[in-house]
C-alpha cells in the first residue's frame, strides 16, 4: 500500500455570506488534490424547492465538463443524472442544504462533500470522484456519489465554487495537496 501525505493548500471559512469562493493559486507540486466542503446556502427562495446545487469551475473554463451522479434520498427515491456545462460554473455536483422559508432543510445544518482529483497537474483530461451528504432531520436528505470529467489538458491551478444562492456564514472550503510516497 502506498503511503500518502496531505498538505493543506488553503482553507476558507466564511465570516459572512458569500456569492462564491475561489482558490486561485493551486501549485502543481502535488500528485492529487482533495477538496473538503461543509456548506449551506441562504436566501428567501431557492432554485430547486428544498436544496441548491453546487457549481464549480476549474481555471475559469466554462466548457469540457461532464459527470454522472447517482443519488438517493431519505424518502427512498433513487436515481441518476448526467450533467454537463451549466450556468452555475463549469458543471454541478451535490445538493446543498438551504435555509429558506418552509424549506425541507433542517436549520443550521450543513452539507458535507469530499472531492478527489487525481493527477490534477498532468497533461491529460482530469477525472473527479465525489461524495456528498445533505444532512437532515426530516424526510428528505440526499446522498450522492459522482464521477466527473473535465476534458481539458491544462493543469488545474484554480477552482471556483458557487450556487444559486449565497453560501451561509460558517461554510468551509479546504483544499489539500496529496503527495504519494
Amino acid at each position: 500500500m502506498m503511503a500518502a501525505t496531505y498538505e493543506l493548500i488553503e482553507s476558507v471559512v466564511l465570516g459572512s455570506a458569500a456569492t462564491e469562493v475561489s482558490f486561485t493559486s493551486i501549485p502543481s507540486t502535488y500528485d492529487d488534490l482533495v477538496v473538503l466542503l461543509s456548506i449551506r446556502c441562504i436566501g428567501t427562495t431557492d432554485n430547486f424547492g428544498d436544496y441548491e446545487i453546487l457549481g464549480y469551475q476549474f481555471n475559469s473554463s466554462t466548457s469540457g465538463y461532464s459527470s454522472r451522479v447517482l443519488q438517493t434520498s431519505g424518502s427512498g427515491t433513487a436515481g441518476s443524472q448526467t450533467r454537463t456545462n451549466t450556468t452555475l460554473g463549469g458543471t454541478t455536483f451535490g445538493r446543498i442544504n438551504v435555509g429558506v422559508q418552509n424549506a425541507i432543510s433542517t436549520a443550521n445544518t450543513f452539507t458535507s462533500q469530499e472531492w478527489y482529483v487525481p493527477n490534477y497537474a498532468g497533461s491529460t483530461a482530469k477525472s473527479i470522484s465525489f461524495t456528498s451528504m445533505m444532512e437532515n432531520n426530516k424526510a428528505e436528505a440526499y446522498t450522492e456519489v459522482a464521477a466527473g470529467l473535465w476534458n481539458n489538458t491544462a493543469a488545474i491551478n484554480a477552482v471556483k465554487f458557487r450556487a444559486g444562492a449565497d453560501f451561509a456564514t460558517g461554510s468551509s472550503f479546504q483544499i489539500y495537496g496529496i503527495t504519494k510516497a
